[in-house]
């Protein structure tokens, strides 16, 4: 049994309402469904409605949630982030994780070599790493995706470099070291960008 401590406006944007809990959990519900389940403050929740809420409420939402959030190339761990965010409870969001992967609609493998096709004409290896650490990828699924990049390290810091115009033969000391520092910041070692310049 869980007691509704308060029912608070999400934000000023949303239309849905936060309902906490003395156990300090809490969950995402529009006003029509706070008013269909009785949901207020001080009233009491056992085991039986909260049940109903995840079969009723949160699963569908969350499956059709997710399926909108796949528009987009994510990976699992950005998926059950935004569905958490969202105000899902976890039960929710598990379910909602695994129908997605029943369709084969998630897939970090398939996420990782999209995001190194994509992006390796414009990113270094130590970012692209870097970002699809960030985005939950395991390093194993990560260094099987970069083994497919089809780009020389050397021949992107080239590109980046016509990019910016620089010409080795006509730059000054401080020219040098701009650039130096510009391919520092795009995740190039110091030895391939000695290596080039």
């Amino acid at each position: 049994m869980m007691e509704v401590i308060s029912v608070a406006k999400a934000l000023r944007t949303s239309k849905k309402f936060k309902v906490t809990f003395d156990d300090g959990s809490s969950f995402s519900l529009y006003k029509s469904d706070i008013r269909k389940y009785g949901i207020e403050e001080g009233a009491e929740v056992d085991q039986e409605l909260f049940d109903r809420l995840i079969k009723e409420v949160f699963i569908p939402r969350a499956r059709s949630r997710a399926l909108h959030l796949l528009s987009i190339d994510r990976s699992e761990k950005e998926l059950i982030d935004k569905l958490t965010s969202d105000g899902y409870p976890d039960q929710a969001v598990k379910d909602a994780i695994e129908y997605v992967k029943s369709f084969h609609y998630i897939d970090d493998r398939r996420m990782a070599k999209n995001y190194v096709r994509i992006h390796q004409n414009e990113k270094s290896r130590t970012v692209l790493r870097m970002n699809l650490r960030k985005k939950g990828i395991e390093d194993s699924v990560i260094e099987e995706a970069l083994a497919e990049d089809q780009v020389e390290t050397e021949d992107l810091i080239r590109h980046f470099l016509m990019k910016k115009h620089y010409m080795t033969e006509n730059a000054d000391e401080k020219e040098k070291a701009r650039i130096y520092r510009f391919l520092l910041s795009k995740g190039f070692s110091i030895n391939d960008i000695m290596k080039v310049l």
